[in-house]
């Protein structure tokens, strides 16, 4: 009876500092369903490296290539249910094999909303939509271009829930060309969960699905990582990736994430 006391009395202790502690919203690549605020902003940077190999590439026996993006992003809060962004990248691929090629140039911009449409306690859900143009340019010998084929538009369901220290966030999104009837629409998935360790510190691991809707193809990925909250509104993101199965290439590599308040 004594030892049952025991664990009763740290399980309530263990539930009540859980409450007293802030916790974030789960997120490495997802989207949280949380809005910012009427008139609060918010500036992005981040970056992503990632390479892998095929054995089966026409160019050469094996092939490897590598991809390394950094984007930008401003977020500002126009009510207290709906945000509205802006953003843009810098890209570089290479590719490698019997012959190499390579290029580097402005990526895709993007212009998008997000509406908190239902919040609670501890739950959130949100809907979003992306206009993305595709600006990439093309560079190198090799003709490479980093970027979209063509206009496309993004909606997306956004939905964010938390119990104690765990938090959970969920992303469906589509990807519909606009100007491009040859191109099949894309489906993008991603689960993260996260534990809220200490109040600056929540380790993350985040799964992802992403393919034609129609086809039967899809990339199936795993990511661990962690976000940092510091002061001053300051969020770092950081993680690792592996892509498990799609696309017949051993992918990996990983991103980095910075978010500040203005």
């Amino acid at each position: 009876m004594k030892y049952f006391t025991v664990v009763v009395f740290l399980v309530a202790a263990a539930a009540a500092q859980a409450q007293q502690l802030a916790v974030e919203s789960a997120k490495l690549d997802v989207v949280d369903a949380p809005v910012l605020g009427s008139g609060e902003m918010e500036v992005e940077f981040g970056y992503q490296f990632f390479y892998g190999e095929v054995d089966d590439h026409p160019l050469a026996s094996v092939h490897s290539h590598s991809a390394g993006t950094a984007h930008l992003g401003i977020t500002r809060g126009i009510s207290d249910a709906l945000d509205i962004c802006l953003s843009v990248c810098w890209c570089e691929m290479q590719e490698h094999g019997a012959e190499s090629h390579a290029g580097a140039g402005l990526g895709d911009a993007g212009i998008g909303v997000k509406w908190q449409f239902a919040e609670g306690t501890q739950h959130a859900l949100a809907l979003s939509a992306m206009l993305q143009s595709p600006l990439g340019l093309t560079y190198g010998g090799g003709g490479l271009v980093p970027g979209a084929e063509a206009w496309s538009v993004t909606p997306a369901l956004i939905a964010g829930v938390s119990a104690g220290r765990l938090s959970t966030a969920v992303n469906f999104a589509l990807v519909l060309p606009l100007d491009a009837p040859a191109l099949p629409p894309m489906q993008m998935t991603s689960v993260a969960m996260g534990w809220q360790l200490t109040a600056a510190l929540q380790p993350v691991v985040e799964a992802a699905l992403a393919g034609g809707v129609w086809e039967k193809g899809t990339t199936t990925s795993i990511s661990a990582g962690a976000l940092l909250s510091l002061a001053s509104g300051l969020r770092i993101t950081a993680g690792l990736r592996h892509v498990l199965a799609g696309h017949g290439v051993a992918e990996q590599g990983g991103f980095f994430r910075m978010t500040s308040g203005i």
